[in-house]
């Protein structure tokens, strides 16, 4: 009742609220409520409700809180909080602030940061965990940028997969066929392509290398690894096109767990869609 109190006065009197806050977090509540704590100081865009919610970035409280106000700072996405956050970035020694700061620069879709350190960082966890917020990010320019200035075969087999998460086939077929790597084969990965350049595009760029496939289903904006009919995937466009392929892949389901459907019963349908699918391509293709 008293966090819903405060969420109400904080807007209206931050000073008499922000004080109030700032002792729930230093003394012995309980975490989940230090947090709830922490969220509702983020409501208010008072200059002490903000110097608060930074001190704890800056590591006044306990990790875990610090760790907290890093990610929602990195939730505002002002140009003025990404300064601060890259600020803590650079006055850190502590690898999981870092780390925490590049997936906040991911909320608030802060590309330059994030390529300043996949550039310049030391510590080489840390690059490859900047070029995987890069492929999150789309930032396929950048990418390609890096890959070209990169000697490091490590780092440039990690900017190859964001690349590919961005969903930029065109690019990696590009890097393959210039680096004349004949024997390499790609994994089609249809979710990915139909929030990216779309699956028949991909495809058509694709196929002359595809050797796998990863399906999963999604709405068309984002990353969501759904058991197959749960999305907006046309699966009779989708097998039909694999089944033209020149050489015939291994298809792989890759969901996770944003699905409530049980396992067993979602694989059994997915398999069941997909055999349809494929039935209906194999029929197409035997009436040309």
């Amino acid at each position: 009742m008293k966090l819903l109190a405060l969420n109400s006065v904080i807007n209206m009197d931050p000073e008499r609220a922000v004080p109030l806050i700032e002792g729930i977090l230093k003394g012995n509540s309980s975490p989940k409520l230090k947090e709830r704590a922490m969220f509702v100081l983020t409501q208010s865009q008072s200059p002490q409700a903000q110097q608060l919610l930074m001190n704890y970035a800056k590591g006044a409280g306990n990790p875990d809180l610090q760790i907290r106000a890093l990610r929602y700072i990195g939730m505002s996405g002002t140009g003025d909080s990404r300064k601060q956050l890259m600020t803590i970035y650079n006055g850190s020694s502590d690898s999981a602030v870092k780390h925490q700061i590049i997936q906040s620069f991911l909320m608030s879709n802060d590309k330059d940061d994030v390529v300043n350190i996949a550039k310049n960082e030391k510590d080489q966890d840390l690059r490859l965990s900047a070029i995987r917020q890069l492929g999150a990010m789309h930032a396929v320019d950048q990418l390609m940028q890096l890959y070209a200035a990169e000697s490091s075969p490590e780092i440039r087999k990690e900017i190859l997969r964001s690349l590919f998460v961005a969903g930029a086939s065109d690019k990696l077929l590009e890097i393959v066929n210039t680096a004349h790597f004949d024997d390499i084969g790609f994994c089609f990965d249809i979710g990915h392509a139909h929030f990216g350049l779309g699956i028949r595009a991909s495809f058509n760029t694709m196929q002359s290398k595809i050797r796998s496939t990863h399906l999963h289903d999604n709405h068309g904006e984002r990353d969501e690894h759904l058991w197959i009919g749960e999305g907006t995937i046309d699966w009779d466009e989708a097998m039909g096109l694999l089944r033209t392929a020149p050489h015939t892949p291994a298809m792989l389901l890759e969901i996770t767990g944003e699905s409530q459907k049980d396992i067993s019963a979602g694989a059994s349908e997915s398999f069941g869609r997909l055999e349809k699918s494929l039935d209906a391509a194999e029929r197409q293709m035997a009436e040309r």
